[in-house]
């Protein structure tokens, strides 16, 4: 799908393989950009990770606060919505999950490592659940695993697509998706990138060819591809690094 980037009135990242590598903070370079892109339109950044991971990974290193009004927080994969109130993140919305539904994602959890036992590292870096609230993340080598050993546990994405698939059919009534390297992220039905996005047209008032998605995850289970299936004109990109010869792209269109 070609795109017209001077038409763009909201670019929407991904953090995790498109805008850092995982768990890992924001390049210099592609921080500065972000910050100049800021200064050109609007910025969402839709992502599997909790507040407190944005802001290890992304907004600690942001030197832009006078632009902040411009740049919109969706964590758990859309089931919360932050703004900038001029001192702080403040929630819009936040869906959290009710005790019942934690215990029967962690039950299902439960089953699937002892039928896949074989998938699974005998010692974890770190817990392998992780509770946002609105989301559950299990991260299958733990939430520390080595940069190294995460892109080489599952780089074609086949293992994390067995175990979405099992934990699909054990929550039916649930989002599971593949985030990050060695993560899958569980959501309430229907909240997912998509329902992020038609968020943000509601907020902002834009069209579905004003909005720019830019992401990695495209694949079946994979947590943009919601995104791509509702038409929305996307990027899809290798890492950092393509991510900042795309920003630059955008902003010199408006040039």
């Amino acid at each position: 799908m070609n795109v017209d980037y001077a038409r763009v009135k909201v670019v929407v990242f991904d953090i995790d393989g498109t805008l850092t590598q995982s768990k890992s903070e924001i390049f210099e370079t592609t921080s500065r950009l972000l910050c100049s892109l800021l200064d050109r339109c609007d910025v969402a950044i839709i992502s599997g990770a909790g507040l407190e991971q944005y802001k290890k990974q992304i907004l600690d290193f942001l030197n832009c606060r006078d632009l902040f009004s411009h740049l919109h927080l969706f964590p758990t994969n859309g089931a919360s919505y932050l703004k900038w109130n001029g001192h702080d993140w403040e929630y819009v919305y936040r869906e959290i999950f009710s005790e019942s539904e934690k215990e029967k994602i962690r039950a299902a959890i439960c089953d699937i490592e002892k039928k896949h036992a074989d998938i699974f590292d005998d010692s974890p870096s770190g817990p392998r659940l992780e509770d946002r609230g609105s989301a559950m993340t299990f991260s299958v080598l733990g939430q520390d695993a080595d940069y190294d050993k995460k892109q080489l546990w599952d780089p074609e994405g086949s293992r994390r697509a067995i175990l979405a698939a099992e934990l699909s059919r054990h929550l039916s009534e649930f989002e599971v998706r593949i985030g990050g390297t060695t993560s899958l992220d569980i959501t309430r039905r229907g909240v997912d990138k998509a329902y992020a996005i038609r968020k943000i047209q509601n907020y902002l008032g834009v069209l579905h060819d004003e909005v720019l998605y830019v992401g990695d995850s495209f694949g079946e289970f994979g947590n943009d591809k919601p995104v791509e299936s509702m038409g929305i004109r996307v990027e899809k990109v290798l890492g950092p690094h393509e991510t900042e010869r795309l920003i630059e792209t955008i902003i010199n269109s408006s040039k």
